[in-house]
């Protein structure tokens, strides 16, 4: 669809086969971030955390790599496909949370609700 913004994926569906260059990035809400290569998984969250999967070895993403040193060569070749500038959410002027760090604050505040004791 021509207004939609993106690549279309529909060469990769018909020659599976096919040598992809780039990575592909995924973004969730503001500032989170997944970059998926053909063997691994980098995920980078606004709050800084990262996590990164092998899917050779681990395709079900059990075991987060992006803590272990030896890794770091993967980390960084996933890290500079992240965005170089942020978008805010469509009709803000400037960042101002969301529903989850609104939960958090109030967990905060309130202390951890009873069902998550």
């Amino acid at each position: 669809m021509e207004s939609l913004d993106g690549k279309s994926l529909k060469p990769q569906i018909f020659n599976p086969d096919q040598k992809v260059e780039k990575p592909v990035l995924t973004v969730w809400q503001y500032k989170n971030y997944a970059v998926r290569s053909k063997n691994w998984r980098y995920i980078h969250y606004r709050d800084g955390s990262e996590e990164l999967y092998d899917h050779t070895n681990d395709p079900r993403e059990y075991y987060n790599l992006a803590h272990l040193p030896e890794y770091k060569k993967v980390l960084d070749e996933h890290k500079k496909w992240l965005p170089k500038t942020e978008a805010l959410p469509v009709g803000s002027k400037e960042w101002t949370g969301d529903k989850y760090e609104r939960l958090i604050e109030e967990w905060e505040r309130d202390s951890i609700p009873v069902w998550l004791k």
